[in-house]
C-alpha cells in the first residue's frame, strides 16, 4: 500500500482510469493549439495579404482572451460543474478552429482565436481539477499525467501545424477541430458528472493574489511568457523556412524545455518533486545547435 506521504511513481501515473486519459488526451490537445499556428503564420501572412505584426495578432488575441478568462473559470465551474465546464470550453474550441479553417481574412481569424482561446481557458484551468477527481490512485500521479499532457502538447503542436501546414494554412485549425471533437466525446461517455462544487466567488482568483509568493509567481509568469510568446510569434518571419521545417525546429524546442524543467520523484516526503535537469540542458543546447535559429 502506497504511504500518502511517498513521492508519487511512474506506475502511478499511468495506472489510470479510462476518463483519467480521456481528459489527458483532450488537454494535450488543447495545448498543442498555442504553438499549432506559429509555422503557419508566415502563409497566412502571404495569402492574406496581412502585415508580420497582423499574423502575430493571432497569437496575442488567443492568449490575452485566455489570460483574462482564467479569473472567472474557476467560479463559472463551480456554477455548472466541472463535466460541464470541460465540455463547454472543448465545444467553444471544435466550433472557433472549424471555423479560422474556413475564414477568409487574418482579422476574421484574430477574433475566432479570441473565442477559441475563450474554450481553452474553461478548459485547461478546470482539467487538472477533473483529472485529480477522476483518478482513483494518488493524486500526485494524475498530476504527472496532467504534466505530461502539458509538455506534449506544446512540444507536438509546432510539429503537427508544420506538417499539415505544408498542406495548407486552414489544415492545421481543421485538424485541431477534429481531435478536440473526439476528446469532447471520450470526456462525454467517460466521466461521470460530479457532485456540484461549493461555491466561488467570482472574484477568488484576484483576491488569491493579496498571498505575496503567489503575486510573486504570477509576475516571473508574465515575465516569462512575455519572453516564450514574443520569440515563439516572431521567429517564423526572419526563418524564412517551410512551415514543416520551421515546425520541427519548435518541437525540438518544445522538448529540449520540457525536459530541462522536468520534475522527478524525489524520495524525500517533505519534498514531493526534485528538478534534475543537467540532461535536459544537454538535449537543450544540441537541439539549439540543430536548429535554424541559432544561425538567425
Amino acid at each position: 500500500m502506497t504511504s500518502p506521504h511517498a513521492a508519487p511513481t511512474l506506475r502511478d501515473a499511468f495506472h489510470q482510469p479510462r476518463a483519467v486519459w480521456a481528459i489527458a488526451f483532450a488537454a494535450t490537445v488543447s495545448f498543442m493549439g498555442i504553438g499549432l499556428v506559429d509555422p503557419i503564420l508566415p502563409a497566412i501572412s502571404a495569402e492574406l495579404h496581412a502585415t508580420e505584426a497582423q499574423s502575430m495578432l493571432l497569437f496575442t488575441s488567443y492568449l490575452l482572451i485566455t489570460a483574462i478568462a482564467m479569473f472567472f473559470t474557476s467560479w463559472f465551474a463551480s456554477r455548472v460543474g466541472v463535466k460541464r465546464t470541460l465540455l463547454i470550453g472543448l465545444a467553444l474550441v471544435v466550433v472557433f478552429a472549424a471555423l479560422a479553417a474556413t475564414a477568409g481574412s487574418v482579422g476574421t481569424i484574430i477574433g475566432l482565436r479570441g473565442g477559441w482561446g475563450l474554450g481553452n481557458a474553461l478548459f485547461i484551468s478546470t482539467a487538472l481539477a477533473a483529472i485529480v477527481g477522476a483518478t482513483t490512485g494518488p493524486s500526485g500521479g494524475a498530476i504527472i499525467l496532467y504534466e505530461s499532457a502539458l509538455g506534449i502538447g506544446m512540444a507536438i503542436g509546432p510539429l503537427l501545424g508544420g506538417l499539415l501546414g505544408s498542406i495548407s494554412w486552414r489544415a492545421p485549425f481543421a485538424g485541431t477541430a477534429v481531435l478536440m471533437a473526439v476528446g469532447a466525446i471520450a470526456i462525454l461517455a467517460l466521466l461521470r458528472r460530479e457532485e456540484r462544487p461549493a461555491p466561488v466567488s467570482p472574484l477568488a482568483a484576484l483576491r488569491a493574489l493579496r498571498h505575496p509568493a503567489l503575486r510573486t509567481l504570477a509576475l516571473t509568469a508574465i515575465f516569462y511568457n512575455v519572453a516564450f510568446f514574443t520569440l515563439l510569434a516572431y521567429s517564423p518571419f526572419p526563418l524564412e523556412a517551410a512551415a514543416a521545417a520551421a515546425g520541427a525546429s519548435w518541437a525540438r524546442w518544445a522538448s529540449a524545455g520540457c525536459s530541462s524543467a522536468g520534475a522527478w520523484p524525489s524520495r524525500s516526503p517533505r519534498c514531493s518533486w526534485r528538478p534534475r535537469s543537467p540532461a535536459g540542458w544537454a538535449w537543450c543546447r544540441r537541439c539549439w545547435a540543430c536548429s535554424p535559429c541559432s544561425r538567425c
